[in-house]
């Protein structure tokens, strides 16, 4: 089936070559900023599309790849289209949102597609794709064909229904952009001992790196390590002493979370209460 993209940023432009790359038919892109879409068709051997209408009259499976914002405005303006209409089926790319913000068309499936990806730098992200896991809820002719599509190229598939969405999104936003606020947090630390963000972020990532790849073998019980998953307790005083106000609070919080692990991994009852103690919120 040909394939069509509304929306030439950095998800669609690496979508669109992931499945040119495994020989689909991409019909080309349709953006705002028209020069945008000639970038994008021109990676696929496709064409870019001056009009919605005219992208449409030429693709069977349509991808919607702009901003959360802007996704019910672009399906009420396909609601609207009159001229020859051959997309059987609409997809949109958020993790957040739901098929059912989109305005529908009789006889058109609907879904949302969402690959568990970064994709700061579509080179990047495009190297990735197959080895990432792609969520799919909505219509379940569209859930079936995005399925075996996907399965085809190689990546796993998540079913989830529509109530799942937030809490799937949310797992992604904690691991993804709250990791990346974990290091700043860790890198301000070092500045307050003169230590430039530069160098702070080369020392901490071979750390981050070897503990990513324990969580991936070993899991996040088994990957606990530190001063709470061996019960120091001096340690976490030792750092609590160091801070004040929000990184407190913050700290706090993250060592209350990481006891609960700690606890599930078999550190004793007597220490585990010493560090509840000095974790809990004043």
């Amino acid at each position: 089936m040909k394939i069509g993209f509304i929306g030439a940023g950095k998800v669609g432009q690496t979508f669109g070559r992931y499945l040119k790359q495994s020989g689909h038919e991409i019909t080309g892109y349709y953006s705002r900023t028209y020069d945008h879409a000639v970038a994008a068709s021109e990676a696929v051997n496709g064409k870019a599309f001056e009009t919605v209408s005219a992208l449409v009259e030429e693709t069977e499976i349509l991808l919607i790849t702009v901003t959360d914002q802007a996704i019910a405005e672009v399906a009420e303006t396909l609601k609207k289209i009159d001229s020859t209409w051959n997309v059987k089926v609409i997809a949109h790319m958020s993790g957040a949102m739901p098929a059912s913000i989109m305005a529908r068309r009789d006889l058109t499936y609907y879904a949302s597609v969402h690959p568990l990806q970064s994709f700061a730098v579509v080179e990047d992200a495009f190297e990735q794709m197959g080895k990432t896991i792609f969520s799919v809820e909505g219509d379940a002719e569209a859930k079936a064909l995005f399925k075996s599509l996907l399965n085809h190229l190689g990546n796993e598939v998540i079913l989830l229904t529509e109530a799942q969405k937030v809490d799937y999104h949310m797992a992604a936003v904690i691991a993804s952009n709250y990791l990346v606020t974990l290091m700043d947090f860790g890198i301000s630390r070092l500045g307050e001992i003169g230590i430039d963000e530069a160098i702070g972020l080369k020392a901490l990532l071979p750390l981050i790196k070897g503990t990513l790849t324990n969580l991936e073998t070993l899991g996040t019980e088994k990957a606990l390590t530190g001063p709470i998953a061996r019960g120091d307790s001096r340690t976490v005083e030792a750092h609590l002493k160091k801070l004040d106000g929000e990184a407190k609070t913050l700290y706090r919080a993250l060592g209350r979370a990481t006891v609960k692990i700690a606890q599930r991994k078999g550190l004793e009852a007597g220490k585990i209460k010493t560090l509840g103690d000095l974790l809990k919120e004043e």
